[in-house]
């Protein structure tokens, strides 16, 4: 699946010339700059993770990393980091949503 295709599906904006020019990401989402990652296989560690974290600082310091994969399934998993999860969670409950506890 292209990242036009998922970008599409989420409703996200695409990133033109994400790789050649000065503004990194594939995608924006909400407050999320978006790596797509496609293939067989998805490859995380520190590096990779850092990279992303670079490409959202090109947008400013109010945006948080995201990768986002699409198995072939159609099941999308997303990579944030904790501390957003836990922001995410907090702002729900502050709504008045009711959530499980995360340590």
């Amino acid at each position: 699946m292209s990242e036009k295709d998922i970008a599409k599906k989420i409703g996200a904006d695409l990133i033109k010339n994400s790789g050649r020019g000065s503004i990194k990401g594939d995608m924006k989402w909400k407050n999320f700059i978006i790596d797509a990652k496609e293939g067989k296989s998805l490859q995380l560690n520190e590096s990779v993770w850092g990279k992303i974290c670079a490409d959202t600082l090109t947008h400013g310091s109010d945006k948080d990393p995201m990768i986002l994969r699409e198995l072939p399934s159609g099941v999308k998993l997303a990579v944030i980091e904790f501390s957003v999860l836990k922001r995410l969670v907090s702002d729900c409950e502050e709504l008045g949503m009711v959530l499980g506890t995360i340590d």
